[in-house]
């Protein structure tokens, strides 16, 4: 008697252990699917197409550093076989000193644009970790967000307008030395 009674007493507790159990997996499934949904495809087209999209920008950057220093060497070297021939006046040297300043200034503006994407792209990156979109994002954190992605967009079109500036001077100089032979 006493054997089967500790023998219901131990089938209930191993239905309540099972019953228990599966209760608990199944809370845990659900709470692993609030957690951590799965991204959906559209998700993961998102992010490539940022990675797309912030590989690009830095090809921009190197091509602005490039397209608005490499002719400064060129200029300044020719700039001084120039002066062995002819002296120049000040305003010329005025032209050349705003023309190599406007591309240094272009390249500046190019890798500042370029830290700006990469803090915007860490902003990203930082909210797909926590599982939240933009409009998820506190309204300070969107604000911040845009400022980045503001700067990085003006940074870059100052970049473009310094190159211009930069090699629109460096044409004049050209001109004014083939002029003075």
């Amino acid at each position: 008697m006493i054997l089967a009674n500790c023998c219901r007493l131990r089938a209930k507790l191993v239905i309540k252990l099972l019953v228990f159990r599966t209760m608990t997996e199944k809370q845990n499934r659900k709470i692993e699917q609030k957690q951590s949904p799965r991204p959906t495809d559209y998700d993961l087209a998102v992010d490539q197409q940022t990675d797309r999209f912030i590989s690009l920008h830095h090809q921009l950057t190197y091509f602005l550093i490039t397209a608005s220093v490499a002719p400064l060497g060129f200029t300044l070297k020719s700039a001084i076989e120039f002066n062995k021939d002819l002296n120049f006046e000040v305003w010329v040297i005025f032209i050349l000193l705003i023309g190599g300043l406007s591309g240094v200034l272009s390249a500046a503006w190019a890798i500042s644009a370029l830290r700006r994407d990469i803090s915007s792209h860490r902003k990203h990156l930082a909210s797909r970790y926590n599982r939240k979109s933009y409009s998820d994002l506190p309204l300070n954190e969107q604000k911040e967000w845009d400022k980045d992605v503001k700067r990085a967009r003006v940074y870059r079109d100052l970049s473009f307008f310094s190159l211009i500036v930069s090699i629109a001077f460096q044409a004049i100089f050209f001109g004014t030395v083939f002029f003075m032979k």
